[in-house]
């Protein structure tokens, strides 16, 4: 995006310093929270305070591993690739994987994983319009145009659909 090859881009773009600095991005559009994924048979790790001494995976530059990145005797591992700690969950090489809900609904729901998530959600991520950093008319249009469907209630209208039909709780 630094070099607006894109005047912008929409999907589940989290809001992080890290990308603040190559892109300029909308007022959030979607807050999230963020959970743990174990395998269905872990029966230790019940909440963010059972990842002592766990080996933990998460999304590199996301807010999830920032999050454990600072947990105390935490093993942090972070992936390029989302789909790359949760095979490696999957597959028994890492304890844990923390990830924001949608993600971990989308993975926890497709039976042959065999995970599920624990404990209750913390810390949350803010997604947004990510935007070309020269184009401050185009980033007051969006920014315009959500408040115009936040204002009357389009905004939590489709975020509720969208919710439902993602089988997020």
């Amino acid at each position: 995006m630094l070099n607006c090859d894109y005047d912008a881009g929409i999907s589940a773009i989290a809001i992080t310093d890290q990308l603040r600095q190559q892109m300029m991005f909308s007022e959030p559009y979607l807050t999230v929270g963020q959970v743990i994924v174990v395998k269905k048979g872990n029966i230790v790790i019940t909440g963010r305070d059972k990842l002592a001494g766990m080996t933990v995976g998460a999304l590199n530059g996301s807010p999830s591993a920032s999050g454990i990145q600072n947990a105390p005797n935490v093993e942090a591992l972070k992936y390029p690739m989302l789909d790359q700690a949760f095979k490696d969950l999957i597959n028994g090489n890492i304890d844990a994987v923390v990830a924001s809900r949608p993600s971990a609904v989308s993975y926890t729901s497709i039976p042959a994983n065999k995970l599920k998530i624990v404990g209750d959600e913390f810390g949350t991520e803010d997604y947004g319009i990510a935007i070309c950093p020269q184009d401050a008319d185009l980033a007051q249009k969006i920014n315009d145009g959500l408040a115009a469907i936040k204002a009357d209630g389009t905004l939590d209208k489709l975020t509720r659909n969208w919710l439902k039909n993602s089988a997020i709780p």
